[in-house]
């Protein structure tokens, strides 16, 4: 007599947990390749493609236990010289290899032409071109913190002149200071004091923050122009001492969003590339192990 929970578990359980877990890896199968199309290759989407894989493995171990118990119980009825056994090894054997081997072929085909193709991404010309971007890019914004240093020592220089005249006379002083940020195209102004004394300002300089510099910068600017950047990059400012006075003169403009925008896209797509081109060696390992796994498991 066979015991009842054996049996219970041959005819009821067994085939329940084998069609669930062949249920699971076609799902594992699909997940996969559905966060592999969709996810980016850098961030957090790379960590979750890593447990993805990971569970897919756990899943690639529970068939092949399963497999190999089948192929040890069809191994044993051939010993024992059971009717039909060794047809049933033979059938076993050659689908296997009739499956094995594209599938293997393909999966590994495949992991091949996409290193192929990741090697096309880190060529030389691609290099040049995304390293030039970035040189053209900053270029312009280096040119254009020179044009603001030259107007704003051109302002000093031009305010230097008979400067008690205009500071006695704070109206004049600033429309005066108005109109010559306005003709070189400065879209703020102010001409202040050691303490903080306001001589002329712009009628759009109110959101210039001339209380924040420091001594240090004070004392740098005596000898030339400093220039500052604000915290969004979409202004440059640049100040320096007015000649033969203990007065400061600081100005400022603003950048064009569009190019600020594409300079800011070009550092980035920079910054990108130079990661990938970090990871690429591990970027191709881990793909091309994802194959085999994904593979392997609608093989099993």
């Amino acid at each position: 007599t066979v015991n009842p929970f054996v049996q219970i578990w041959v005819y009821f359980v067994a085939p329940i947990l084998e069609t669930s877990l062949l249920l699971v890896a076609m799902g594992a199968g699909v997940a996969t390749y559905t966060v592999f199309t969709s996810s980016a290759l850098l961030g957090e989407n790379s960590r979750k493609v890593i447990y993805l894989l990971n569970v897919d493995l756990v899943i690639l171990l529970l068939l092949g236990f399963l497999i190999s118990r089948r192929l040890v119980k069809l191994w044993a009825q051939r010993r024992s010289g059971r009717a039909g056994s060794k047809l049933h090894l033979r059938l076993a054997l050659i689908f296997g290899v009739l499956t094995v081997i594209p599938t293997l072929f393909v999966a590994v085909s495949s992991a091949l032409l996409f290193n192929e193709g990741i090697q096309a991404w880190f060529n030389e010309r691609v290099r040049t071109a995304l390293n030039e971007s970035s040189v053209v890019a900053e270029a312009y914004f280096e040119e254009h913190k020179k044009s603001i240093m030259s107007d704003v020592l051109a302002l000093a220089l031009r305010f230097s002149e008979n400067f008690e005249r205009y500071a006695a006379n704070q109206d004049y002083f600033n429309q005066e200071l108005d109109k010559e940020c306005f003709m070189i195209s400065l879209n703020e102004g102010i001409v202040f004091g050691l303490n903080h004394q306001i001589y002329a300002r712009t009628r759009l300089s109110f959101s210039l923050e001339f209380e924040s510099l420091s001594l240090v910068d004070l004392q740098r600017a005596n000898e030339k122009v400093v220039i500052q950047t604000s915290e969004s990059g979409d202004r440059v400012r640049a100040f320096t001492r007015i000649p033969h006075t203990d007065a400061f003169i600081i100005a400022g403009r603003y950048l064009d969003n569009r190019v600020l925008k594409r300079i800011n896209n070009t550092r980035d797509a920079v910054s990108e590339y130079n990661q990938l081109e970090a990871l690429q060696s591990d970027l191709e390992i881990k793909l091309a192990v994802s194959f085999m796994i994904v593979a392997l498991i609608l093989l099993l």
